[in-house]
């Protein structure tokens, strides 16, 4: 699970990861990645990049961070998370 904010963040330390994976004798498969897509710093525009370049990076799961969006109750917060599901087709 990733606490960082951009990609170009996470590189040197994936690639410091996939040296402590080979290091251990660990196949990368056997390890997953969560990014964090943070709604209210990456665009809508810019998710489905987001999530590709993280595809190709080896990430098995994703997290979708609804805080910071101006949401006032938990109601907005899953119905922003339900508009991002059936955007990508996950309903």
């Amino acid at each position: 699970m990733l606490n960082i904010r951009t990609i170009e963040q996470a590189r040197p330390m994936l690639e410091k990861l996939l040296q402590y994976l080979e290091e251990a004798g660990r196949n990368r498969s056997s390890f997953g990645i969560e990014p964090r897509l943070n709604m209210n710093i990456i665009k809508q525009e810019e998710w489905l990049s987001f999530i590709r370049t993280w595809e190709v990076l080896g990430a098995t799961h994703l997290m979708v961070n609804t805080m910071g969006c101006g949401f006032e109750s938990p109601t907005a917060h899953l119905k922003a998370l339900k508009d991002f599901a059936e955007i990508y087709g996950l309903s």
